[in-house]
């Protein structure tokens, strides 16, 4: 097998007495799409928060496309490929949806001084955001402000602006949460078509999601990660079910 695009090891996070990530161990290769889910207070949202960059590890080392960048800013890891989402939609509401990923382009390329003009005076950024747009379903949706979007359609839009940084791997921390029953479905076929092209690591509530999705499932409890395998073997894991699945497995 390959060499993973991320590969954990031993990652450790303290909150004064609490233990939040206990010497986690997680890989993540190209075309996979690797869930981490855990009950509340498991340890997810400090977890993906390191790999991200926003909270730096107390021990462990996080390696990506074989390099450690256990310690590189956000900006960092966003130029070598690693993208991310956050449980709260992060777009500029009063900018077009065409706009708010021509400006992801613009980040990406590294021509800060465009900001001075209207993203979309270049046709061949306004060309390259309409076809991510297109990509994630939103073809039809370029010239309406962010902010008008349904929920579902922001979960899409942040995507695209994601997608538009080409990313080796993605991270989407619960893009599930606050969706309706169509909407859930349709982000569900929009993240499988994703992790065929990139690595992809999702943190998320919904078990439809992820027992759909996951090619591999870890799961967290108090911080430590108590089972990681395919997802027959974790609904049928006992210590999983008594701890978090219940009833549902």
């Amino acid at each position: 097998m390959a060499d993973p695009l991320l590969q954990v090891r031993g990652l450790t996070k303290h909150f004064g007495g609490i233990v939040a990530n206990d010497a986690i161990d997680l890989d993540v290769h190209a075309g996979e799409l690797h869930a981490v889910i855990g009950a509340n207070g498991a340890g997810k949202s400090t977890f993906i928060a390191q790999l991200g960059g926003d909270v730096a590890p107390d021990a462990g080392t996080i390696r990506f496309l074989g390099r450690d960048i256990s310690r590189l800013p956000v900006h960092r890891r966003a130029h070598l490929g690693l993208a991310r989402t956050f449980q709260t939609v992060n777009l500029l509401p009063a900018f077009s949806a065409v706009e708010n990923v021509a400006l992801a382009l613009i980040a990406r390329d590294g021509h800060a001084f465009r900001f001075w003009r209207r993203a979309t005076d270049d046709c061949r950024v306004t060309a390259e955001a309409r076809a991510v747009l297109d990509r994630v379903g939103l073809a039809d949706a370029g010239h309406r402000p962010a902010g008008t979007l349904s929920h579902g359609g922001q979960r899409q839009l942040e995507i695209a602006m994601a997608l538009a940084t080409r990313p080796r791997l993605l991270l989407c921390d619960e893009p599930m949460a606050g969706l309706g029953l169509g909407e859930s479905d349709s982000l569900i076929a929009l993240l499988a078509e994703v992790a065929r092209d990139i690595g992809l690591l999702l943190v998320e509530h919904d078990m439809q999601a992820v027992f759909a999705l996951a090619r591999r499932i870890t799961v967290l409890d108090r911080g430590r990660v108590i089972a990681s395998g395919p997802p027959a073997a974790i609904r049928a894991d006992a210590e999983v079910q008594r701890l978090y699945l219940g009833a549902e497995a």
